[in-house]
């Protein structure tokens, strides 16, 4: 079946969803710039126009919006005021859905990258290694440094553990390696820095799985020496492979690929208790 201009209808659907993103971004932005604070797109709305040419090649369900610490309630503001309503979906980790009336797309917002303890990327050093960028969605934005957008990207392989049931999340990380001015090791280096060796390990392994690539490899090889790391980061291939995304076992794996045994236990006991709260 075509659609306008010769288009496939899928390929139509992939356009809509890339100008209602473009607009949303503008919208967002420049709302938020009036009263002094800069958007951050991330994830799928970016990387659309980063390193794909063409919208069927990633498509999008929301716009990802990140904003500096600090000012997540201002924003929510800001854009309730300006139309914008809540869904249903409940604030999770600074996370909030919103929508126009009548829009294609919602906005994700959010005040951080990841929960709190999971990895050392706290929101305001994003900000601070991101540059400002006018032209990619004629607005001014905060455009993530590309080491800390392939560390993203790897994060949320990894904490999501959505490897397995997201291919198009390991090809954004594949392209990412293509197109880095950065080499390996400078890539290796930061996630380490970040705490993100165990998370790095797992999900460069499933690229590899799926699309072998020397860039991807590279920057495993270049990753700071870590025998139990790399020995979690096996264990929770396994298991993914063996159990399934939504298992409990999984879900474990995915707390056990943190910066640290002593995050991981952490965020284990978070967990417990965000769970008991909801049983009560």
């Amino acid at each position: 079946m075509t659609g306008l201009a010769g288009l496939r209808t899928d390929e139509v659907r992939a356009f809509a969803e890339f100008v209602a993103g473009g607009e949303e971004v503008q919208l967002v932005s420049r709302l938020l710039l009036a009263r002094g604070l800069f958007a951050m797109p991330i994830k799928g709305a970016l990387l659309q126009r980063l390193i794909y040419e063409e919208p069927a090649e990633r498509r999008i369900k929301d716009v990802d919006i990140l904003v500096a610490p600090g000012s997540f309630g201002a924003a929510v503001q800001v854009l309730e005021d300006a139309g914008y309503q809540r869904g249903e979906e409940p604030v999770l980790h600074h996370q909030v859905t919103l929508r126009r009336p009548g829009a294609v797309l919602a906005v994700d917002l959010h005040g951080s990258l990841f929960e709190a303890g999971r990895y050392r990327m706290p929101t305001e050093d994003v900000f601070e290694r991101a540059g400002e960028d006018e032209a990619l969605f004629s607005t001014p934005i905060k455009r993530m440094h590309e080491l800390d957008l392939y560390a993203h990207t790897i994060g949320k392989i990894a904490s999501d553990h959505v490897g397995l049931t997201r291919p198009a999340v390991l090809e954004d990380l594949r392209r990412l390696g293509e197109v880095s001015a950065r080499s390996p090791q400078e890539h290796a280096r930061h996630l380490d820095l970040l705490g993100m060796g165990r998370a790095a390990r797992y999900a460069l392994s499933l690229l590899q799985a799926r699309s072998p690539t020397s860039f991807a490899g590279q920057v495993g090889r270049a990753l700071r020496p870590d025998i139990l790391g790399a020995t979690v980061a096996r264990a929770v291939v396994f298991s993914s492979v063996r159990h399934g995304k939504f298992s409990t076992i999984s879900k474990m794996g995915g707390i056990l690929l943190a910066s640290s045994l002593s995050a991981s236990v952490r965020l284990g006991m978070k967990g417990l208790g965000r769970r008991r709260q909801r049983l009560a």
